[in-house]
């Protein structure tokens, strides 16, 4: 899963809070399916424009 914060002026946390929400919607994240480490996501912030695969 391709995991990218998206842009806008909203906080980091609701940012991370519509990442995972859509992630669920989409069913990219499934149910018992691990969330990625707080470091990889963090590499995925507005601040280094980095999305990164989780597989």
């Amino acid at each position: 899963m391709n995991w990218q914060l998206p842009s806008g002026n909203q906080s980091l946390y609701v940012k991370v809070i519509t990442l995972i929400t859509n992630a669920i919607n989409t069913g990219n994240l499934l149910p018992g399916q691990q969330l990625p480490a707080e470091r990889k996501l963090a590499r995925c912030s507005p601040l280094t424009g980095q999305p990164f695969n989780e597989r």
